[in-house]
């Protein structure tokens, strides 16, 4: 999909402690596409003005200036997309099996200003074996009036899918898209140049994206019928949206928040081997640095660091864009007076992917913490955020990934 690109691993597999946008309670469970509303709305995050005047803003740059964004109603914060994934590469050589994967993207609206929405995106790939799924990447995604008209982004506005026609490498249809045992009224469009291919369908009354796909390369061994059996093959389709709502959206964040310039986290990851053979531990360290803060909208570089190991790994280092909003699940603070008056318990499951997410008070060897957990009945992955009680940062992390025999942990070490 189109906009900012996700995350490389491995420095996803920390990241992911923090861009995993668990559900909760949802406000409404709109049946299929038609849920969401097609109703012009205003801003609903005008932001105060920038104090740090020297910092550009990641989601205004631009070489025009940027058009004014129109949304339909359903693109708002706290509104959670999720999408069956499936992929495969066919192998060069006959003799030999080629690749597939298959899992969920869940997109969750962070962030919406007249320029543009952000989107935290987690993407689950099932296991090889177990078939459960488990969170190995994802990152932020920037959408602006241009992408969206483009078709680049999780919807078009319908009066846009209107005046689309077919064109010279372009073909338009409507007409009956099946999906779920429903059959939705979509637009379709594909593009299609040599050895690529690309479709997209759309709902027609909410220009919700129902569908992409696409391929590239050669064609496959077994032919090339309907132009989408190439070499590479990907496609997503769409499962649910809901619109979520936990205690701290409406929060007034810590009063550190608008001042933070750094938070220093560090740990290991621990990869365990079969059979009984000691496990393999990397130090590792992640970086928030600030650049800017706007409102409620804090931005700035996150640097997932490698360090020093007695393996001999090397020392290495990968550096992306990170954001901060009180639309998330796994952020880096929650007011303390909201993790203090939570009802404990579940506080939301996941209709799609079956998880759950539960909040509880500790005690453990940091002290008392809020504990948000979210896990998979199978085990396949299980994250543990721990809050501080008094003024609301992310003091503990953990990640245990069943199927990759793997496990994360981090600890707030310093902020600034």
């Amino acid at each position: 999909m189109a906009g900012s690109k996700p995350l490389s691993i491995p420095a996803t597999l920390l990241v992911a402690l923090f861009l995993v946008s668990a559900s909760s309670r949802s406000q409404a469970k709109p049946q299929g596409p038609q849920g969401p509303g097609q109703d012009k709305v205003p801003n609903p995050l005008k932001q105060a003005p920038n104090p740090l005047k020297q910092a550009p803003n990641p989601l205004k740059q631009a070489q025009e200036p940027l058009q004014k964004l129109v949304l339909p109603s359903f693109i708002k914060p706290g509104a959670l997309l999720t999408y069956k994934v499936l992929q495969s590469t066919e192998s060069d050589d006959p003799k030999k099996a080629g690749l597939a994967a298959t899992g969920y993207s869940r997109a969750m609206v962070i962030h919406v200003d007249s320029e543009a929405v952000l989107f935290e995106v987690t993407e689950f790939v099932d296991g090889l074996l177990s078939r459960n799924p488990a969170p190995m990447g994802g990152g932020p995604k920037i959408f602006t009036a241009k992408e969206v008209a483009q078709g680049n982004a999780y919807w078009m506005l319908p009066a846009d899918l209107k005046t689309l026609k077919s064109e010279e490498g372009i073909q338009v249809r409507r007409g009956p898209f099946p999906l779920h045992g429903q059959a939705y009224k979509s637009v379709l469009v594909t593009v299609q140049i040599p050895n690529f291919v690309k479709q997209r369908a759309y709902d027609q009354g909410t220009g919700l994206l129902l569908m992409e796909r696409s391929a590239s390369g050669r064609p496959r061994r077994s032919g090339n019928a309907d132009g989408f059996n190439l070499k590479t093959k990907n496609s997503l389709y769409y499962e649910t949206y809901r619109v979520l709502d936990l205690p701290w959206f409406q929060a007034t964040p810590p009063a550190w928040t608008r001042t933070v310039r750094k938070m220093v986290y560090r740990g290991n990851m621990t990869m365990f081997s079969p059979g009984g053979m000691p496990p393999t531990v990397l130090p590792r360290e992640m970086v928030f640095a600030f650049k800017k803060h706007e409102g409620k909208l804090h931005m700035g570089t996150l640097t997932t660091k490698t360090l020093k190991n007695r393996l001999g790994i090397p020392e290495s280092s990968n550096k992306s864009l990170f954001f901060e909003t009180p639309y998330k699940v796994g952020g880096l603070w929650i007011p303390p007076k909201v993790l203090n008056s939570m009802k404990q318990g579940v506080l939301d499951t996941d209709p799609v992917l079956k998880s759950t997410l539960t909040y509880a008070i500790q005690q453990g060897n940091l002290g008392k913490l809020g504990v948000l957990v979210e896990s998979h009945p199978s085990g396949s992955y299980q994250t543990i955020l721990g809050y501080d009680l008094e003024d609301g940062a992310l003091r503990f992390i953990q990640m245990n990934l069943k199927d990759m025999n793997q496990q994360i942990t981090m600890t707030l070490v310093d902020r600034k």
